[in-house]
Formats: structure tokens, sequence, C-alpha cells
């Protein structure tokens, strides 16, 4: 399913405008983005966790050449599944 068959999906069934479902939808990831933009963590009940985690510093290969580099640390985001998710999946 893509974002527009999501739209209409949610749109026919709490019998709203598409062009709300996907403002709301729309601010959803924008309120998301700024979690892990600034460390935060965001819940959606039942779905997902979204966050972000620090990646140290470290040494990595070049696999062309083999030549040892360095890697910067980075923020990296961090998104965990929640239980009904994961029980949704096994069904």
């Amino acid at each position: 399913m893509n974002h527009s068959e999501l739209i209409k999906a949610i749109a026919r069934r709490i019998e709203q405008p598409q062009t709300v479902v996907k403002a709301v939808l729309d601010e959803l990831a924008q309120h998301i983005q700024e979690a892990v933009e600034i460390g935060n963590e965001l819940t959606l009940q039942g779905v997902a966790k979204f966050g972000s985690k620090e990646r140290p510093a470290r040494e990595g290969r070049n696999p062309a050449t083999g030549e040892t580099m360095h890697i910067k640390a980075k923020r990296v985001p961090d998104i965990k599944a929640l239980k009904p998710l994961k029980d949704a999946a096994k069904a």
C-alpha cells in the first residue's frame, strides 16, 4: 500500500475528506522527523516507537581498495516495532 492508497483507505473508514487525512498524516510524519532530529522519542501506541541513537566513530575499510578509513560518529534513526505490530505479523 502506498501513501495515496493509505489516505483513501483511512478517509473511507473514518468518513473524512482525503485532504484532511493527508494533512494529518503529513503532520504526523513531520512530528516524527522532528523528534528523531532532536533525539526525543515518539510512540505510536500499538505500532512503533521512533527515536534516534548515537553511533560512535569507528574504523572501517574501503571495499574497493581495502584501505582503512575513519567513519565519523553520527545520529541514526531508531525504530522499534511494538508487541501488537509484531503479533500481527505472526498471524
